[in-house]
């Protein structure tokens, strides 16, 4: 920039509010022209970011943000304001005004710290794990508090001289539960096999720790390790790096849930439910398919009661096994004997862990809270150890939705349907079985055409994809009073959508006895 052109320099502040870069510095830095950007150097970013430099100093002039002098003004409090919340940039980082040929330009100014994608090429392994345990600290704490995520790339990390570590970008995103986390995690594994090799497991090990010390939710690991196992990797090599990973993800889940440890007794008297999807494929025969059993024992005896008068022996349970009602131990127990597939539901990890979080109504809260104070710890081991999701041959059984990476927190319905069935398309599936909603039927794709199928009996295999929601067992929200569940028959794609009625007299009771607030039976007498 010629430094003839340059004008007022208006120092608005610096991000933690103490002093920050002064205006001299500012302007030798301006002075000195602007830098060629180049992906990989000290120096990456938009091409509208022009970025300055001297030794010391490091100045961006945000030329994309053009309002009137007294909207500029406001943007920059605006944002000064939102990064002192932060509280991840440099605390000398400052924002200023600078008039130049007549125009307002807003920018900011920072002290010069190396970029951590280049501090990375001259560590060794131990050296690298500390700085990437950074990150994460710094990453999640902002997303914690926040809602908000940090650029993940490396460029925009910097160390100080003293190894401190700060963000260096400017811009925020909104958090997205792990998801661009863990893709930057593949870029490491891909990009930095010489650093990443020595250390996998012990990078893995931080990271979980990172996790359950700001959200304090083993859940999170299962996530982040699922979406390792869909990433994609060149070679074996880079496969056997995020395998490794994943590895120590799995084991500090089983030691956060507690599963298999010698203080827990009774964790071997309930039988896990099976693993593997293989055997409902294998002759085609009809299975059951259950959701939202929500410890309504009345109406799973019912259910049961049906499928074994069918005949039918195998099955799958949608999640949400307790919660809301009053029978969580024998409704456990029942389905722990009946050899079905249960996938876990948002209830069931809320039990588990004791983490309720957003998501759940106050009546919610109050049945998971009385559920946890009942509920033995080896009932409590079985709902944590159930598989978030199963894959069979070309379906997928969820709580929630395709599209949630959390598994069991989204929804299928009128607005989110066409979104989930292009999951379904992009994943080569065929049908997912969800519950989450206790709102039973089928929304399908048929070549460009979508929609919502409400017959008690529906032949499928007119369509491409579908969405398969069987209601609710233990709290239907149809309208209609009853114990809910379908029959799917997989060789000619015929599903049977049931309801039966049930007494709900003593479970009615039950609640009554345990104080359960009041909206939670009028549902059972609503049917919604």
């Amino acid at each position: 920039m010629d430094k003839h052109a340059l004008g007022m320099i208006e120092i608005i502040g610096a991000v933690d509010g103490r002093e920050g870069i002064a205006g001299e510095d500012i302007r030798a830095a301006l002075s000195a022209g602007p830098l060629d950007l180049v992906h990989g150097e000290r120096f990456t970013g938009r091409p509208v970011t022009r970025i300055f430099a001297t030794a010391s100093t490091v100045v961006k002039l945000r030329t994309e943000v053009k309002f009137s002098p007294r909207d500029m003004r406001r943007w920059v409090d605006r944002t000064l304001t939102r990064e002192r919340e932060l509280d991840a940039h440099h605390p000398c980082k400052t924002w200023f005004l600078l008039e130049t040929d007549g125009v307002l330009v807003a920018g900011n100014a920072a002290p010069r710290l190396e970029p951590l994608h280049r501090a990375l090429e001259d560590l060794d392994g131990q050296r690298v794990i500390g700085h990437l345990d950074a990150v994460w600290d710094l990453y999640l704490r902002v997303a914690e508090r926040t809602a908000l995520r940090l650029d993940e790339g490396l460029s925009n990390f910097g160390l100080d001289g003293d190894g401190r570590l700060y963000y260096l970008d400017d811009d925020t995103y909104r958090w997205d539960r792990f998801i661009s986390l863990t893709q930057l995690i593949g870029v490491l594994f891909r990009q930095y096999p010489r650093l990443m090799d020595p250390v996998i497991d012990d990078l893995g090990k931080a990271l979980a720790a990172r996790v359950m010390s700001h959200f304090g939710d083993e859940h999170w690991l299962r996530v982040i390790a699922e979406e390792m196992r869909g990433l994609f990797f060149a070679n074996n090599a880079q496969r056997r790096r995020a395998e490794g990973f994943v590895g120590a993800l799995d084991q500090a889940y089983r030691e956060a849930a507690g599963i298999g440890q010698a203080h827990d007794p009774g964790v071997d008297r309930l039988p896990p439910p099976p693993a593997d999807a293989a055997s409902l494929d294998g002759d085609g025969e009809p299975w059951a398919v259950l959701a939202d059993v929500h410890s309504n024992l009345p109406a799973l005896e019912c259910v049961l009661g049906e499928l074994k008068r069918l005949g039918l022996r195998r099955g799958v349970v949608l999640g949400d096994i307790v919660g809301y009602g009053p029978h969580p131990e024998a409704c456990i127990e029942q389905l722990a004997a009946s050899g079905f597939h249960v996938v876990m539901g948002n209830h069931d990890h809320a039990v588990a862990s004791g983490v309720t979080g957003r998501g759940f109504s106050a009546n919610a809260r109050w049945a998971i809270d009385w559920t946890r104070r009942r509920l033995p710890e080896r009932h409590r081991a079985w709902l944590a150890r159930l598989p978030l999701y199963l894959r069979g041959d070309r379906w997928l059984a969820v709580h929630g939705a395709p599209r949630d990476k959390s598994f069991f927190n989204g929804y299928v319905y009128r607005q989110t349907y066409e979104e989930n069935l292009a999951v379904l398309a992009e994943r080569q599936l065929s049908a997912c079985f969800h519950g989450h909603t206790h709102m039973r039927g089928v929304y399908y794709a048929r070549g460009n055409v979508r929609g919502q199928a409400e017959a008690h009996t529906l032949d499928l295999s007119r369509y491409d994809g579908v969405l398969v929601c069987p209601g609710s067992v233990g709290q239907p929200r149809s309208g209609v009073p009853g114990a809910e569940f379908a029959v799917w028959a997989p060789k000619t794609r015929r599903l049977e959508l049931m309801r039966l009625g049930y007494d709900p007299d003593p479970v009615l009771r039950d609640m009554e006895a345990g104080g359960f607030p009041g909206a939670l039976s009028e549902r059972l007498l609503r049917g919604r």
